[in-house]
């Protein structure tokens, strides 16, 4: 599990254009990531093999990012990363 701090930009920005790209590409090429952006307030995560594959979407503050890796070997592995969008402009 863990946290991440953005933008209200780079929360908005969907090009597929660096500097704010979000792109989950595995390290091994024999590996596979499996990424699904959830809206804040989702409690029940059941449906991950169902839902629609994380592309590039605008994402809005709270939302969580449920992460598969499946590794070369078959092993699998979850994360979590809950997203907070902070303006550095507002002390």
């Amino acid at each position: 599990q863990g946290y991440v701090s953005i933008t209200p930009e780079q929360a908005a920005d969907t090009s597929p254009l660096e500097p704010f790209i979000t792109l989950f590409d595995p390290a091994d090429a024999a590996a596979a990531v499996k990424v699904v952006k959830y809206p804040n307030g989702t409690s029940a995560f059941s449906n991950f093999e169902e839902a629609d594959a994380y592309n590039n979407e605008a994402i809005a503050d709270g939302d969580i990012f449920i992460i598969r890796v499946t590794a070369e070997d078959k092993s699998i592995l979850y994360y979590s990363v809950f997203v907070q969008i902070h303006n550095p402009n507002v002390k």
